[in-house]
């Protein structure tokens, strides 16, 4: 009955780990193993309140986690991923950052791939890194403040694409935004897109599919890729043009 946390100094090196921080009459308690040196490299399974993980060495890998405040997943040398069948649940913010914490030239940023459809991503997700995938199968994705290098990949299966007030999306590469049930014919179901906060800043081309889509770029100009609206589609640019990439193909099927 208590938190999980770590002594100051010390440092934690495991190929698997489970951590649960659970009184087993619904109360949580704070999971904390942020000190520098920490290798978690293996299965990182953690239930509590409020969970903070970083891993120094090889990535940060995780299993099934459940949180019912905030995540936060720190990798400074290696990708934030998810290991076999495992599921994310978190009731607040999730907040994931893969970057070597040096500045200028010998900054390095890695990839997050959180890509199970058992995820349930409640709050606000943030995140910095390289290539970043994420997928929500239960009820939509409020994206935070987002910043990559290279690409950036969401999908929800069961409910809206949003960001949450007074945040922003940085994207180095190509976005693609799915927001679909996966099935087909009578039984597909889309869902809204809507990223139009002050800020946005699209480098490459958009890419997606969902029911009415509303996309701002603020700094550069906004380019479309292969993108299907069965609703509306609004596409706004304040500091640039609106093109098409070479072969992309916008449908817009609703009025």
């Amino acid at each position: 009955s208590g938190s999980i946390s770590q002594q100051g100094g010390s440092s934690l090196a495991a190929n698997w780990m489970k951590l649960v921080a659970d009184n087993g009459a619904g109360t949580k308690y704070d999971i904390t193993l942020a000190n520098s040196g920490n290798d978690l490299n293996g299965k990182v399974n953690a239930d509590g309140l409020n969970i903070s993980l970083l891993g120094s060495t090889g990535g940060l890998k995780l299993g099934n986690i459940t949180a019912g405040g905030d995540l936060v997943a720190t990798s400074l040398g290696g990708w934030i991923l998810q290991r076999g069948n495992s599921g994310i649940t978190v009731v607040g913010d999730a907040s994931l950052t893969a970057d070597n914490g040096l500045i200028g030239i010998d900054n390095t940023k890695y990839n997050i791939t959180l890509n199970r459809a058992s995820n349930d991503l409640q709050g606000a997700v943030n995140a910095d890194g390289k290539n970043i995938t994420l997928i929500d199968g239960t009820a939509g994705i409020n994206l935070g403040t987002i910043a990559t290098t290279e690409g950036f990949k969401i999908t929800s299966k069961n409910g809206d694409i949003v960001q949450a007030n007074a945040t922003s999306l940085g994207i180095g590469g190509i976005s693609t935004l799915t927001a679909n049930n996966g099935l087909t014919g009578i039984d597909s179901v889309k869902y809204n897109i809507v990223l139009a906060n002050a800020g946005n800043d699209f480098m490459g081309a958009i890419n997606g599919i969902g029911n009415d889509v509303s996309l701002v770029d603020d700094i550069g100009g906004l380019k479309i890729g292969e993108f299907t609206a069965v609703g509306s589609f609004s596409g706004t640019s304040r500091s640039g043009v609106i093109n098409q990439s070479v072969g992309g193909k916008l449908a817009v099927t609703g009025i």
